[in-house]
């Protein structure tokens, strides 16, 4: 049976569809720098939010300053969850089409968000994609 799609529109070239990418952390080590700074440096996407939830070890003044000058909004849980928790946490703030999780030491390449939101393009009935990790140099 195909899925009938509603709002078309909103998959066309016309506009592009709005991205949120969340990172849940328990370390929230200097990692979290570089892999926001690969998000940031992102091409061919218009701006996007960016979400970290974090418990377990506290993210150092350094580390917070850095991240709140890339824009990015970070929430901190007191009691300690799972990686599910915090992006069932994610998830229940997201007001984009598409959301994008990774982890806190991945970083991207500078098209890694264009590609996924082609994808997404491309093919209105697609739900989930996936990207390949090529190693770091």
């Amino acid at each position: 049976m195909k899925r009938k799609i509603r709002n078309k529109q909103s998959f066309s070239t016309n506009k592009r569809l709005s991205v949120t990418v969340g990172i849940p952390t328990c370390y929230g080590g200097e990692s979290l720098i570089a892999t926001v700074q690969s998000l940031r440096a992102q091409v061919g996407v218009r701006k996007f939010r960016l979400m970290i939830v974090a418990d377990r070890t506290l993210i150092n003044r350094s580390i917070r300053k850095q991240l709140k000058t890339m824009g990015v909004e970070l929430y901190w849980n007191r009691r300690e969850g799972s990686q599910f928790k915090k992006l069932a946490q994610m998830i229940a703030k997201l007001r984009s089409d598409l959301f994008v999780f990774t982890q806190d030491d991945i970083t991207f390449h500078n098209r890694a968000i264009d590609h996924i939101v082609k994808a997404f393009e491309k093919n209105p009935h697609l739900t989930m994609v996936g990207a390949y990790l090529a190693a770091s140099s």
